[in-house]
């Protein structure tokens, strides 16, 4: 659990379900500057695994997590937002925390969040790689409150298993999600193999 932030702002927690409709594969367009997700106007999330077709050499693998709203929103003009970035080893993350958002409650968000990433690692028996989720503007922005953990190595008929975290901005950070997916959905394109789920607000 997470320690509240200062001001004693009720901690919100969202879980979600996996859903049988599924989500075309959309490509977002509007441009967005550093935001925190609304975790309370989210209505389905979609979680991907896949290759980066743009590397020729040993192509990383990305973790990318479609949000789409029950409304549009402002921050985006859209109820659609896709975020996304290359999954790497832990210790490449939890070094460095924002330097220009510093509300009640992030400095433990993340304290708490990179171990939960640890604990989750360990208790797999495949390998797992995180990242920070973020957007390309002018330049590649990590979007703050957003941990994204994931099994790299899947089988077939062993789909991997993704955690997400996401903070509720309530006067501060809280915990809004902490939650397990298995992604059992599966698809080719080019020569990437895409491991998937989506699922809606409980």
């Amino acid at each position: 659990m997470m320690p509240q932030p200062k001001g004693n702002k009720t901690m919100t927690k969202f879980t979600f379900k996996e859903t049988t409709e599924d989500t075309a594969l959309e490509v977002q367009t509007t441009p967005i500057s550093r935001i925190i997700v609304p975790v309370e106007n989210i209505n389905k999330i979609k979680i991907s695994i896949f290759h980066n077709a743009k590397h020729s050499k040993m192509p990383p693998r990305v973790g990318e997590v479609d949000f789409y709203f029950k409304d549009e929103q402002e921050f985006c003009k859209d109820k659609h937002l896709k975020l996304r970035n290359n999954l790497s080893k832990l210790v490449n993350i939890r070094y460095k925390l924002p330097q220009d958002f510093n509300g009640a409650g992030v400095p433990e968000w993340y304290a708490q969040g990179f171990n939960n990433c640890q604990e989750f690692e360990q208790a797999s028996d495949n390998t797992v790689l995180h990242c920070k989720l973020g957007k390309k503007e002018t330049r590649y922005e990590n979007i703050l409150g957003t941990l994204l953990s994931v099994e790299t190595d899947a089988q077939i008929g062993q789909p991997p298993v993704a955690l997400l975290q996401l903070a509720y901005a309530n006067g501060g950070f809280v915990e809004g999600v902490n939650q397990k997916f298995n992604l059992t959905k599966f698809s080719s394109k080019g020569n990437s193999d895409i491991y998937y789920g989506v699922f809606s607000l409980c």
